[in-house]
């Protein structure tokens, strides 16, 4: 920036630099003030080129990440409306980036507006109904609705898209297990399995979906497994479960 202080790009790449750095920021004072750093380089390289729509979308994320990192509810919604406010403006500019219209879409559910993120979900589809990441984040939405069929739905069809797409076999799992669909719920976590063997939450999950159906032997297994993965602080609970399930063993359980 300093040997050439008109380059929008070097500014753009500051920016998300400071954005990354105040992630690691624990005291909201200093991590605050590194946000208004990064809020005013952004915003510089914007002023440079206001046609490059990498530099509105830069703000939109900064401002959702920003009220990710707030604790204060009425400052969380403003910088939500801010963070919406710089994607309306982006997908007028680039109207055809299905990525940009489902971080819009998300931005909408985090304001609550379910009908604008179907609505934006819909469109983003229109454009590219092969993005597996669309699919994945409409399965989210049905997901956080309790509409369970439409999620699952969507989650297969990311599957379909991208076979090793990891967090939709994962939320298959956690969709077929409310639908009461053990055997699905079972074969889905498996798959994670298949491509991240050393996931906590699977082991965990499995373990769990063995002791609904009685299967206590494969309960134990799995829990000591995801036991051996957990972190620190959910051990203790793990612990408690897996003595269940032994003493459930020792009454007569398979």
């Amino acid at each position: 920036v300093k040997l050439a202080p008109t380059e929008d790009y070097f500014y753009l790449f500051l920016g998300r630099a400071l954005l990354e750095q105040a992630r690691t920021i624990q005291d909201p004072i200093k991590r605050e003030a590194r946000l208004k750093e990064a809020e005013e380089v952004l915003t510089r390289a914007r002023n440079l080129n206001p046609y490059n729509p990498d530099h509105t979308a830069n703000l939109a994320r900064l401002y959702r990440n920003w009220a990710d990192m707030t604790a204060d509810p009425q400052k969380r919604q403003e910088l939500l409306q801010k963070s919406l406010d710089f994607y309306n403006q982006v997908t007028r500019i680039s109207p055809n980036n299905a990525i940009l219209h489902n971080e819009k879409a998300f931005v909408y559910m985090l304001l609550g507006q379910k009908d604008k993120a179907l609505e934006t979900i819909q469109h983003s589809l229109a454009l590219d109904n092969l993005y597996e990441q669309t699919w994945l984040l409409l399965g989210d939405y049905y997901r956080t609705e309790g509409q369970w069929e439409k999620a699952a739905e969507a989650y297969e069809k990311a599957v379909e898209i991208a076979p090793n797409l990891v967090q939709a076999y994962s939320a298959l799992g956690f969709v077929y297990a409310q639908m009461g669909q053990w055997e699905k719920a079972v074969e889905a976590n498996r798959k994670v399995l298949e491509i991240a063997p050393n996931d906590y939450i699977s082991h965990r999950n499995l373990a769990l979906l063995y002791s609904q159906m009685g299967l206590i032997d494969q309960a134990i297994a799995e829990a000591q497994e995801a036991l051996r993965l957990a972190p620190p602080a959910d051990k203790p609970l793990l612990e408690s479960f897996i003595d269940q399930l032994e003493q459930k063993k020792g009454e007569g359980g398979k």
